[in-house]
């Protein structure tokens, strides 16, 4: 779980190894930080869709999964569009799901047993690979 590779090297590295070593079925899960938002807009999301490139390339069986506090964020309109156009985001087959506002609030992260608690019931979410840099 982790890095959140924002810094180039050693962290971007280890997370290429762990998406290329990511079994079949698995899931990415990635948490942009809840608003003011910090990166140039709109970081996350553009981390997804290259992340999401390489899975249908490579893994086409993995899943990404976007744990997110806010309900909207920048240039939302054409990520999703091209996420619909290139992962089936929205449908039934979709590579990537984004789950926002309360569901999609992040309450705690357990790094050693890779899993993310979300939601007011604390539903607990089993991450194979997972940039939640802002919450651990």
């Amino acid at each position: 779980m982790k890095p959140h590779a924002w810094q180039v090297g050693a962290q971007t590295t280890l997370l290429k190894n762990q998406l290329s070593n990511l079994r079949e079925g698995g899931t990415f899960v990635i948490c942009p930080p809840p608003n003011p938002f910090r990166c140039p807009p709109p970081g996350s999301y553009e981390r997804v869709s290259m992340i999401a490139h390489y899975f249908k390339q490579h893994k086409p069986k993995l899943n990404i999964l976007i744990l997110d506090a806010k309900s909207k964020f920048s240039k939302q309109k054409l990520f999703q569009h091209g996420w619909q156009k290139h992962y089936g985001f929205g449908t039934e087959n979709s590579l990537i799901e984004w789950v926002a506002e309360r569901d999609g609030y992040v309450n705690s992260v357990d790094v050693k047993n890779c899993s993310i608690n979300v939601g007011d019931l604390e539903n607990s979410v089993k991450a194979d690979v997972s940039l939640c840099e802002s919450l651990v």
